[in-house]
Parts: C-alpha cells; sequence; structure tokens
C-alpha cells in the first residue's frame, strides 16, 4: 500500500512556492513517502494546484483575514484527502486545520500527527478578543484528544502539554526546531565594531512581533544603535513613521532569502527579538547559528533556547532591562563570548539532518497506526 501524506498548513505561498525554504522539508518528507500532498493558502487569493517529483501542493485563497477565515476554509482538506487517499496527516496547528485534520483522520481511519508552534495554546487567560478565548482551548482540547502523536518543540513545551492537556502527554514527542547550517555558515568570526550597534530582528510587521516598543525602547537607551527589521506586513509605514519620530535610523528589508538573511546577520552587532508572545521561533535559532548574541523577552518557550548570560541574554515579558542589556554587548568580547557558545548550541541541538531525522522518524512512527 502507498504512504501518501498530506500535510494541513495555514502558511501562504506565492506564485514560485518551491523557493520557499518550506519545499526542502517536503522534498524530505517526499524521500519518505511515496507522495506528499500540501494543503494552504494562496497568497493571490486564487485556487491552484502544482507539483514536483512526487510532491503536490492545493493552495486555496488565503481569504479577507487570513487565519480566522482558515478555520473555515480548513474544512476543505478532507476533500483533498479523500481525492489522493492520504494515510497520514500532519496538521501544523490544533486550532487553524487541526480540527479539519482529526475528523478527516477519524473518517478514514488514518493516523493525525499534531504540531505545536506558539504558546497561545497554553494560555490560562485569554488575552484579546473573546473568540480567541473561545476558540483556542476547546478546539485546541478537541483536537489533542483526536490527534494520535502530539509535536512539541521542547522539553519546556511538553511539560506545558503535560499540564494543560493532561491525557495527551503520553503520546507527545519533542522534536525541536531545526537550522540548516550550510545556510547559515560560515559563522561570524568579526566582533569588533565602530559607532552605533547595529541591530537586527527578523519577524512580521505585525503587532505580535511588538516592533514599534523595541523602537520606543531603543530610543529611550542611551547607547547609540541602528535597527534593521528584515520582515513585511502591514506596519510597515508605522514603524517608519516612528523610527523618524523618535530619530532611530531604521531599514525595513522585506522578506529575504536564508542566503540573503545569513549574510545581514553576519554583518549585525546583535540580535534582539522583543515579541509579546511566542513559541520556540526559527529566527533566533538562526541567527543564534550564525553566532550573532541574541536578547530575547522572555516569553513562551524562550528560556529553553537562550540560557541568560551563557549563550544569550533575556529579558523580562516586558522587555524590561534592554537598556543595561545593550551596554553589556557594546563589549566587544562579550558578544564573542555569547555568540560562540550560541553556535555551539545549535550544533549540538538544533542541526538539521539529525533533528529531521527524528522528525520523520515521529511521523513514519504512525505508519501502522490507526485512530480509535
Amino acid at each position: 500500500m502507498a504512504n501518501r501524506l498530506l500535510v494541513v498548513s495555514g502558511n501562504c505561498f506565492d506564485s514560485d512556492p518551491w523557493r520557499d525554504h518550506t519545499a526542502r522539508i517536503w522534498a524530505e518528507f517526499a524521500e519518505r513517502f511515496d507522495e506528499v500532498h500540501i494543503f494552504a493558502r494562496s497568497v493571490d487569493q486564487t485556487f491552484k494546484s502544482a507539483s514536483q517529483g512526487n510532491i503536490y501542493l492545493h493552495l486555496i485563497p488565503r481569504g479577507p483575514r487570513p487565519m480566522a477565515t482558515f478555520l473555515l476554509s480548513s474544512w476543505l482538506a478532507p476533500l483533498f484527502a479523500v481525492r489522493w487517499g492520504a494515510t497520514h496527516i500532519l496538521a501544523q496547528s490544533p486550532v487553524h486545520g487541526g480540527p479539519a485534520a482529526v475528523v478527516t483522520g477519524r473518517l478514514l481511519k488514518n493516523p493525525v500527527y499534531l504540531e505545536f508552534h506558539g504558546e497561545q495554546y497554553f494560555r490560562s487567560r485569554p488575552k484579546g478578543a473573546l473568540a480567541h478565548w473561545l476558540f483556542y482551548r476547546p478546539l485546541s482540547l478537541l483536537t489533542t484528544a483526536g490527534a494520535t502523536r502530539l509535536r512539541a518543540l521542547s522539553p519546556e513545551m511538553r511539560d506545558e502539554i503535560a499540564r494543560v492537556y493532561p491525557r495527551s502527554v503520553t503520546k507527545t514527542v519533542v522534536v525541536p526546531n531545526r537550522v540548516n547550517l550550510q545556510t547559515f555558515r560560515p559563522v561570524k568570526r568579526t566582533y569588533e565594531s565602530s559607532g552605533p550597534l547595529r541591530v537586527i530582528t527578523v519577524g512580521a510587521l505585525v503587532q505580535r512581533k511588538n516592533h514599534l516598543a523595541l523602537l520606543r525602547a531603543l530610543s529611550d537607551s542611551s547607547c547609540p544603535v541602528t535597527l534593521t527589521i528584515v520582515g513585511s506586513g502591514p506596519l510597515s509605514r508605522e514603524l517608519q513613521a516612528e523610527a523618524d519620530r523618535v530619530g532611530i535610523e531604521l531599514e525595513i528589508l522585506g522578506n529575504q532569502t536564508h542566503e540573503q538573511l545569513a549574510c545581514r546577520l553576519r554583518a549585525s552587532d546583535v540580535y534582539i527579538h522583543f515579541a509579546t508572545s511566542e513559541g520556540v521561533p526559527r529566527a533566533i535559532l538562526e541567527a543564534m547559528a550564525i553566532g550573532l548574541p541574541v536578547i530575547a523577552t522572555s516569553v513562551g518557550f524562550m528560556r529553553g533556547i537562550v540560557n541568560h548570560g551563557r549563550n544569550g541574554l533575556l529579558l523580562d515579558a516586558s522587555g524590561d532591562g534592554l537598556d543595561p542589556a545593550l551596554h553589556s554587548v557594546q563589549d566587544a568580547a562579550f558578544r564573542r563570548r555569547l555568540g560562540e557558545a550560541a553556535s555551539r548550541t545549535i550544533e549540538e541541538e538544533h542541526e538539521w539532518h539529525a533533528v529531521f531525522a527524528q522528525y520523520v522518524d515521529s511521523v513514519l512512527y504512525m505508519r501502522n497506526a490507526k485512530t480509535t
């Protein structure tokens, strides 16, 4: 019997999805499955299909409010699962696509692998709209109960699954995020710099990434800096206007290839992650892989990545303490020590091939599993 994997993803892809770094993940899955089908969303609001070898991409319109819309549009996934004879289902969110994936698994009596990527699934009290509270916890309870296996990105995340979804902990496996060291090499060699500290951050220009607050905190610091943001999103103009107002030199680069990003990271002095909500962000892992010292807010599962004072610096969740952290990393020798320790952490715990072997094996573990 052929093994066909259906990936239910809330991600958006443009007219050339094969250039996206995610395509490498599909390719490696394709070496272990007879067919890999990806159900995701199109940037240009159209239905479209594409294929490359035994990888098949099925895109649906992203809708007016992308993730909220996907709560409904993801229910098209069962049609694809039936049409292509999926034998394994991988859902990348307990809420956005997860319920449809679990129901599909039940109908077809096929195993479902469910991933956690953010900390919003573990909040004891809701943040934001009432709809967030109404949907996230109930849907997550249903999908975790119905999934065959759960993926946690760190031991800390596994512990949270045990606390919030105790009935699912026995089927939870820890598979960390991974970094392609071939792309993020060579590591940073020069830590000496003159002039303002060159700060870089990576993330969509949306509220959760907290770029506006970062600009204000940098302007309040007595440490001279410049800021580069890699990413795109609706807050671009507002960020530039705020930078002009507070007197911070800002460069917004938009989305970059991994090769371009590696060059930008290597040319920077410090990476700052100021988000208000996170899981285990790959952007931090990639900065650490280059050997760039990291300053991050201690939200989500950040403490499982950044060991304060050893391979980076942690602020409290509000971002307090940025000014003394910036002054400490003005010392080039200290930046080197943090950066080199950060690079070793990634080599030892997040190297692409070693972690991907764990990932694929944990999915294929379900080869003969059936939902009950």
